[in-house]
């Protein structure tokens, strides 16, 4: 049959060529223009027949001209892998997946929540190993994007998109096993705009240190601005303003002291605009009330016991209390005895002495913490290698019939460093109205810094001032 039309288009061919001929010759019988048209005639002709032979070819069944969209995933292996960790919608029990992926969790690589900055990627964890080609066949990603399978370890991987970020305002969808039926399903919103997901102080927040400061944690990197416009305290305070690295965290932070007892707003203008170019949803106003000046000066009482049934005891507290190079080193204590013992007859003192660093504090510290564990090692601090500050007497304020409260003051202006007080008890009465000892170990530490902590929304700052 092909043969049939192929036979018949020549012959058309053919016929065309002969009428043309006939044609040339009738124009007064000029050579040069027969054989231009008979050249012109037989090209013709020769293109004819190509696409006569080429046509059915290529058109043979099972074939096609384009090839298929390629949407399989890049897996690609990190030559420097970083270790990341850790979340599902439970779907079709019956729905197929190798053994390795039976048990899958997926959380973005920021915060953990379900609403995910633009510049998150995915981690998926599964309890068992799995290769990055199994992984790839049984994961679907919604809607579709292209993306990267990097291998963190034999039970992590990760899934970032190619463009780098993902789409603003969109819902990911993440389906293992059958798309249209899945196994588990993990769903992530990305932000549409800046938003700040915290403030610290917490809104309505009480008791707030003097010394705080203010912190705020945008969803984006912000860029350099005029953060006093942007952002303002009421009462007003003289302080600096300062974008961490991140570009998403600012603090504020007082030169001077807050006002004790004092409620404080914070309003944080919408004008904020990311790196991206969005613009904060909409501004905040928040309050915190800072702490009473009644609350504030720490009080160090030591807890002192004297039996009657044993002479000498001692005790070690090994959290050192902390005092400033301005403050008056006092150290209160109330003391409990039976009732054989004469609380009048008590009489406390105290000795200093100082470490010649840090590291020997610390390895003073441990060593107590080692020996409790162990009922026949000694249970104080040792002075062996210490200086010598000073010895200072107690002061008895309150004599009461179960014990006596006091304090032992040991001066103000210390330098800067680690000290170990010695504070030594005594007490007269039992049956053969013999003298009871206890003494009291406290480690202390002479400072400047002064760290202060709020957590709110999962977040907890810490800062230290000087």
């Amino acid at each position: 049959m092909k043969n049939d039309k192929l036979n018949k288009m020549v012959d058309a061919i053919g016929g065309i060529r002969r009428d043309l001929v006939d044609e040339a010759q009738s124009y007064d019988g000029k050579k040069e223009r027969r054989k231009a048209i008979l050249k012109f005639t037989s090209v013709a002709a020769l293109f004819l027949l190509a696409a006569v032979i080429a046509v059915p070819l290529l058109l043979r069944p099972g074939q096609t001209v384009i090839p298929p969209k390629n949407n399989d995933p890049v897996i690609v292996r990190p030559s420097n892998p970083v270790v990341e960790d850790w979340g599902a919608e439970d779907g079709n029990e019956n729905a197929t997946l190798p053994e390795s992926l039976r048990s899958v969790r997926v959380r973005s690589s920021g915060d953990g929540g379900k609403v995910i900055s633009t510049s998150d990627y995915f981690v998926i964890e599964t309890d068992e190993p799995c290769t990055a080609e199994e992984l790839a066949q049984s994961l679907t990603l919604t809607p579709q994007t292209d993306y990267t399978i990097r291998k963190v370890t034999d039970c992590s991987y990760e899934v970032v998109p190619g463009s780098g970020t993902l789409f603003p305002g969109t819902v990911y969808r993440l389906t293992f096993g059958d798309p249209q039926n899945p196994a588990v399903s993990y769903s992530f919103q990305t932000e549409s705009e800046l938003v700040i997901k915290s403030l610290l102080p917490a809104n309505q927040a009480t008791g707030v240190p003097v010394n705080a400061g203010v912190e705020i944690y945008f969803s984006e990197a912000i860029g350099e601005g005029d953060f006093a416009e942007l952002l303002k305290i009421e009462p007003a305070v003289s302080c600096t303003y300062t974008l961490y690295p991140d570009g998403r965290t600012l603090a504020l932070i007082p030169k001077e002291e807050f006002e004790y007892g004092t409620i404080y707003t914070i309003t944080v203008s919408d004008q904020f605009t990311s790196l991206s170019g969005k613009k904060l949803s909409t501004g905040v106003i928040s309050q915190f009330c800072t702490e009473t000046e009644s609350s504030v000066t720490p009080e160090y009482t030591l807890g002192v016991s004297v039996f009657s049934t044993r002479r000498s005891t001692s005790a070690s507290q090994v959290e050192p209390f902390v005092f400033a190079t301005d403050e008056s080193m006092t150290l209160a204590f109330n003391t409990y005895s039976s009732r054989f013992l004469n609380s009048e007859t008590l009489k406390g003192s105290g000795e200093l002495y100082r470490f010649a660093s840090a590291e020997d504090a610390l390895r003073a510290i441990k060593q107590v913490l080692s020996n409790r564990a162990d009922p026949l090692a000694p249970t104080g601090f040792s002075t062996d290698g210490l200086t010598l500050v000073g010895t200072f007497d107690a002061t008895v304020d309150n004599r009461k019939e179960y014990g006596t409260d006091g304090v032992i003051s040991f001066g103000e202006g210390y330098e800067r460093g680690f000290y170990l007080a010695k504070c030594t008890f005594t007490m007269q009465g039992g049956a053969s109205n013999e003298i009871l000892t206890c003494t009291k170990y406290v480690p202390v530490q002479v400072t400047d810094l002064r760290a202060f902590t709020v957590s709110s929304d999962g977040l907890t700052l810490v800062r230290v001032d000087n």
